[in-house]
C-alpha cells in the first residue's frame, strides 16, 4: 500500500485501500486498521493537527488493528 508522509510528531506515513488505513509511527511500528472509511482517512490527512484527528477518528473509533511485520524480519523467517 501506498503511503503519504505527514507532518506529526509520532506517524510517518499514513494510507488507504479499501476499508483498510495503515499507518507507520516513527517509533519504527507499521499498523494496520481495517473498517477505517476512506471519508476518515481524508479527513484526518485534512487535519489541522494529524495527530489529534487520528486519535480522535481512529484509535477511539474502535477499529480493529493489526500490527504488520517488517520486511526484514520476514524475510529472515524465510531464510
Amino acid at each position: 500500500m501506498n503511503r503519504t508522509q505527514v507532518k506529526s510528531s509520532f506517524i510517518e506515513s499514513i494510507g488507504h485501500e479499501g476499508d483498510t488505513l495503515e499507518v507507520a509511527y516513527k517509533g519504527g511500528g507499521l499498523y494496520k486498521y481495517t473498517g477505517v472509511p476512506r471519508e476518515t482517512y481524508e479527513s484526518v490527512l485534512g487535519a489541522e493537527s494529524i495527530g489529534k484527528a487520528f486519535r480522535e477518528q481512529v484509535l477511539k473509533g474502535g477499529f480493529d488493528v493489526e500490527k504488520v511485520k517488517p520486511e526484514i524480519e520476514e524475510k529472515e523467517e524465510n531464510l
